[in-house]
């Protein structure tokens, strides 16, 4: 995929980008409570899927927000038009395999290729990964339970793809409420793009 490479002249987070870049864990995260009770309505209206549609919404609010489609490559930033995703599919015997979609396509063409993907990498995917991945979005599901914190695996030397993970959805006062987390590069990112992508999210949903 092309991209550009950022000016760091006149990149306003210069210094702050050399200082977490240089630090051994650059890594940051957050995880909120999304209100997910209409998004819900919309997908049974739908017959939807709702992880692969969730997860269409969340590439879409990550890919509105530029620093979202930056990474860190020798040094420098380049950044992508948009980003695909990779996420973990839960196979018949217990173990995972990776899946990569290509959510920046309009919902119509998404849906029908993300259920194949899906369907082939549960059948015979592993997570011996040899994709291109640089412009990937990280994504997992733990379904099984809720939570409030969680800290995502993360390769040495570090890597810059913003991860995403969610859980177990539950009713609270009426609300059905799904745990969310960001972790991100800090070196790329700070909280301020992380509250500017929630409320893409949040718009979306």
């Amino acid at each position: 995929m092309h991209y550009v490479e950022i000016n760091m002249k006149t990149y306003p987070r210069k210094s702050h980008f050399e200082h977490f870049n240089s630090l051994a864990n650059p890594y940051a995260s957050v995880t909120v409570s999304l209100d997910i009770t209409a998004f819900l309505q919309t997908i049974k209206k739908e017959g939807s899927p709702f992880f692969l549609r969730f997860l269409y919404e969340v590439a879409g609010a990550a890919d509105s927000v530029p620093a979202f489609r930056q990474r860190i490559i020798n040094g420098k930033i380049i950044e992508f038009p948009y980003c695909t995703t990779s996420h973990t599919v839960m196979k018949e015997d217990g173990t995972f395999a990776y899946c990569h979609l290509h959510p920046y396509q309009p919902l119509d063409s998404y849906l029908p290729e993300a259920i194949k993907k899906q369907k082939d990498a549960k059948e015979n995917g592993n997570i011996h990964d040899d994709a291109d991945i640089l412009h990937a979005y990280f994504v997992s599901c733990i379904p099984w339970f809720s939570f409030t914190a969680i800290t995502q695996s993360t390769p040495i030397p570090a890597d810059s793809n913003p991860r995403f993970a969610w859980g177990k959805y539950e009713e609270e006062q009426g609300k059905i409420k799904l745990p969310f987390s960001v972790q991100f590069n800090h070196a790329l990112m700070d909280g301020r793009h992380i509250g500017l992508f929630l409320d893409a999210l949040h718009a979306r949903l």
